[in-house]
């Protein structure tokens, strides 16, 4: 059970520093004098996309550890 809660937990922060990747992305992408918008989709599509892959892992804890590795994300 600790090996797996391990596997989450490192794949909950691959997804978390991925969703931060993205969302920089996204502002550097909107600070440009001429955003892309069809990139700017992409990566908002992207960026949802993670964030439902967040939310799947999160589901995969048991409940009485949940709230404290959402804190740590």
């Amino acid at each position: 059970m600790k090996v797996r809660n391990s596997v989450l937990k490192d794949r909950l922060d691959s997804l978390a520093r991925l969703h931060r990747e993205v969302d920089a992305d996204i502002h550097d992408e909107l600070v440009r004098p001429r955003p892309d918008m069809a990139h700017l989709q992409k990566l908002k599509r992207m960026r949802l996309r993670v964030k439902d892959r967040i939310s799947v892992v999160e589901s995969s804890y048991p409940p009485s550890r949940e709230s404290r590795f959402r804190s740590a994300a």
